[in-house]
Parts: structure tokens; sequence; C-alpha cells
């Protein structure tokens, strides 16, 4: 982590970081029984995204809060920026049915008019996401509940394909024109990634593969 980055800020805790071709994003979570939210509570736990340029002068630093479509049952997963727009998931702290399935969107945020671009519907974005030029890739799953991926498109948040898991995703990782959905420890289904450079872009399933590279 470089030094200009702190790892904390207030109470918040520096959850990811992700580098820029001019700097780095990151994601500050609360983490329970520290201030904003308990273990054993509901309540939202407090969340920002911030950036930093190579100098280490901040960017921008923006409290998630005001962001999220429910005070309580969301947490934010992962979070991601490309081309000055912030991408984070909204998802269910548990079993979409405690939010009644409103959880587990997920969101597009300008950040310098810190204003929501779009939000896909409920139940489409828990866990890792990818971020290509023109779509996302993105999954939901929990136990118990159905599991899928999701094709998304990056100018308006529609989802363009949706394809079954048999179990939840741990991970997406990225290739060469695929991408894997991890389903456990050294094996996932991949997919192609076909037409991503155009309007018709599509996700191919293509079997099983052991030891997914990360």
């Amino acid at each position: 982590v470089p030094t200009f980055v702190p790892l904390v800020h207030g109470t918040l805790e520096l959850f990811l970081l992700d580098p820029l071709p001019d700097g780095f994003f990151a994601l500050y979570r609360d983490p329970y029984g520290a201030s904003s939210c308990k273990l054993a509570g509901n309540a939202n736990c407090a969340f920002e995204v911030a950036a930093f340029d190579c100098s280490g002068r901040t960017r921008f630093r923006i409290p998630l809060k005001a962001h999220l479509s429910r005070r309580d049952e969301l947490e934010v997963q992962d979070a991601r920026m490309l081309d000055g727009v912030v991408y984070f998931n909204e998802a269910c702290q548990s079993y979409s049915r405690q939010a009644g399935g409103r959880c587990s969107s997920l969101v597009a945020l300008d950040p310098v008019k810190k204003k929501v671009l779009w939000r896909t519907p409920a139940l489409t974005s828990n866990n890792r996401f990818l971020v290509y030029d023109r779509y996302l890739v993105t999954g939901y799953g929990f136990t118990a509940e159905p599991d899928f991926l999701f094709l998304v498109r990056r100018s308006d948040g529609k989802v363009l394909e949706k394809q079954a898991l048999p179990s939840a995703h741990e991970e997406l990782i990225d290739g060469e024109n695929t991408v894997v959905a991890q389903i456990e420890a050294g094996k996932g289904l991949l997919f192609k990634r076909v037409g991503f450079d155009g309007a018709t872009g599509r996700l191919e399933a293509a079997g099983w593969v052991e030891k997914p590279a990360p």
C-alpha cells in the first residue's frame, strides 16, 4: 500500500485497493462494533470510496450512506472504478428474504456530481464483479438460493443476459476473452466473452475448468 493511502480513516479501515492508470481507488468500511454497526444488528455499516493520484493528492472521498437504497440489510462487498465512474454492489447482508428481496443491486456512481447514474434490479450482484469497456460481469448467489451470472451493459445498467450457476460464485476471474466463475477452491465454470468490443456482447458457457488461475 503506498504511504499516501491511509489504512484507516476515522473508524473506517481500508478494505480494497485497486490501481488506476493515474493513481489508486480505495474502498473503506467500518468494522462491526467500531461505530456505525454491530454484528448482532442489521444496520448498514459505514462505507466510503476514495481515489488518490500518484502525487498523494486525494481526488475524492465519498461516504456511500446517502447512495445506498436502504438503511439496513446492505453491505458493500466489491467496488471498482473505470473512466471516472465508481461501481459498487449493495449486497444482502444475509439471506435475501431478510431484506424482502430488496438487496444486492449493482450501482454506478458519478463521484464528481455525487449522483447515482443507475442501479440494476435487486439480486444481481454480491461478492466480486468484473468491469470491461462496454459491459460488467456480475453474479448473485447464496446458500439455498438460486445462483446466477449476469451480463450488464455499462452505459445504463441494463441486464442483458442471465446464466444459471450450480452454486454461488466465490470469485470471478478475468482471462483472455474469458471469465471463470470460481465455484469452489480449484474448480470453476468457464465462460467465453463473445462480442465484448461491440453492442452484442454475450457470455458463452464452455464447461468446467480445474485450478482456475487467479
